[in-house]
């Protein structure tokens, strides 16, 4: 019959343990551990340890955040309490950090359910000066609360990026349109937010049922603020005269890089304010105006914009009924324009005219190297034709770029052995 390890060595008539003695530094950490809210500190814990103890750390509430906000760095202790919390959840959208995760998911929800009470406020303002060195990113995708919202800016020095959409997403039976959307104060109050802020690069408002008159108020604080380098407007109902209040804006070229005016109501004589911003501005790199209603005159005046702008280079004109005139403007601006690389023109109207004199513009243009024309009813040797122009153009750039590169090697290369 087989002995155990325990009746081989002590014998088969002693009892075996119920359990052992565990080592005295699992007993010390687990000890640090339960009394870590009364004691936070990781002083006199050896390095090769702290890990194992953060593994051993309550959550919240038993741990509170004010506690291991600033004390516990280790991701494994945040992963966990992010998996508790969201177990579907990735890091890779906040920096790969599980830390980062939490308290800007954490700030979102809060956020969501802010309400202006007294009550909500305080409890908002606690989370937001314990999470004020972790949050980069928001994304609110309901605001119910109205009115001043500049301390949000003020108690977050590193948020960069915001995105929110204002009112409620869940109405179910009690259906009141005043709750959706951007009210004319919410503009002022955001417009004066803006200036406020350090570090924000990144504004989204989509579906906020901005019109002209709430994107003029709003574009008071944009022409003031010097941080802002992408802003996105989709979704909206801005036409011709929010178009016109956004180009004032534009034409000054301060720090403005991206501009997103998706599925809006621009028109041919909001695309006249936009070309002429166009020719004067040397900042703006990426404008997207997909899903408006310019049409082929408004088509024209982007396109005549362009000639003179030596900045933009990404477009998106798709689905706005451009035609053959404005395909005609646009191979003249392709022979003398330089920046533009990116171009949609993906559901317009050129037909094969419209085609035919996109495609001998591509002959005098080595910039475009993406170039979408589908939906247009091109003939397919016609569309095969842009293509391979396109693929010529992109094949040649990069050739320029890999001299660029072996050039500047070659330069440090004689630098060195001239300082040698």
């Amino acid at each position: 019959m087989t002995q155990t390890f325990h009746e081989a060595r002590f014998g088969a008539s002693e009892k075996p343990p119920t359990e052992f003695v565990a080592p005295l530094s699992s007993m010390c950490l687990g000890a640090v551990a339960e009394h870590f809210a009364e004691r936070p500190s990781f002083a006199g814990v050896p390095a090769k340890f702290r890990k194992r103890l953060c593994e051993m750390l309550p959550m919240p509430p038993e741990l509170p955040l004010h506690v291991s906000a600033p004390l516990v760095s280790e991701e494994d202790y945040w992963k966990r309490l992010c998996m508790a919390k969201w177990p579907s959840a990735a890091s890779q959208e906040h920096d790969h950090s599980w830390k980062v995760m939490y308290f800007e998911k954490l700030l979102e929800e809060h956020l969501e359910g802010y309400d202006g009470s007294p009550a909500s406020r305080e409890e908002l303002l606690a989370l937001l000066q314990v999470s004020k060195d972790f949050v980069f990113k928001l994304k609110v995708r309901q605001f119910i609360a109205r009115g001043e919202v500049a301390f949000l800016f003020e108690m977050l020095p590193n948020l960069y990026s915001f995105s929110v959409t204002y009112g409620s997403r869940s109405v179910g039976m009690e259906y009141d349109r005043t709750a959706f959307g951007m009210k004319l104060g919410d503009c002022e109050a955001l417009a004066k937010a803006v200036l406020v802020t350090p570090s924000l690069t990144s504004l989204k408002l989509n579906e906020n049922l901005l019109d002209d008159e709430k994107v003029r108020r709003l574009t008071v604080g944009l022409r003031t603020n010097n941080t802002l380098t992408d802003v996105d407007l989709s979704h909206n109902m801005i036409s011709d005269r929010g178009v016109r209040s956004l180009c004032k804006w534009v034409a000054e070229g301060q720090v403005l890089q991206g501009l997103v005016l998706n599925d809006n109501r621009v028109y041919a004589e909001g695309a006249k304010y936009i070309g002429r911003a166009l020719q004067v501005n040397s900042t703006l790199l990426s404008l997207s105006l997909r899903l408006n209603r310019l049409g082929d005159k408004g088509g024209r005046y982007v396109f005549e914009g362009l000639k003179t702008n030596p900045s933009l280079v990404s477009l998106s004109l798709s689905g706005n009924g451009l035609e053959a005139e404005a395909a005609r403007v646009f191979g003249a601006m392709a022979r003398v324009n330089s920046s533009l690389q990116k171009l949609d023109l993906s559901g317009n109207k050129l037909a094969d005219d419209g085609g035919q004199v996109v495609r001998a513009g591509l002959d005098e243009n080595r910039c475009l190297t993406s170039l979408d024309v589908r939906g247009n009813g091109l003939s397919r040797d016609l569309e095969s034709s842009i293509r391979s122009a396109v693929a010529h153009n992109f094949a040649y750039q990069r050739q320029k770029a890999q001299q660029r590169k072996a050039a500047a090697r070659a330069a440090q290369l004689d630098a060195a052995e001239a300082d040698a």
